[in-house]
């Protein structure tokens, strides 16, 4: 079994991603998830005032494990971003929705809007 975010933190640190892994069927009782078929591994990179969000001494790339169908959104509340933060994606280097589905090896960069003159 794989942690759904690793080594940042597990799905168990947030309910959204718990509720993405349940949806998809991949949600152990020992809260770990799955890699099947039906997940997809992509790497996250968070910049700017959202590496808040991965663990100290953690890489610069994150491996995540989402429900296959995952969107940049779904991504985004299994690290522990709320929706309400507004927040700039980009996918395999193209600026990318919250709806924008996700595929099994994508890149994924994370950044806050910058403010300021």
């Amino acid at each position: 079994m794989v942690p759904a975010v690793a080594p940042a933190a597990s799905p168990r640190d947030t309910e959204a991603g718990e509720q993405v892994a349940r949806r998809a069927g991949i949600w152990g009782d020992d809260g770990a998830v799955a890699v099947t078929a039906s997940t997809i591994r992509v790497s996250v990179k968070l910049f700017g005032d959202l590496r808040k969000y991965a663990r100290k001494g953690a890489p610069d790339l994150l491996p995540v494990t989402l429900a296959a169908g995952a969107t940049v959104g779904d991504l985004a509340a299994q690290i522990g971003i709320s929706a309400q933060d507004e927040l700039i994606a980009g996918v395999n280097g193209e600026q990318a929705e919250s709806a924008t589905v996700l595929r099994d090896g994508d890149q994924v960069l994370l950044l806050s809007p910058m403010e300021g003159g």
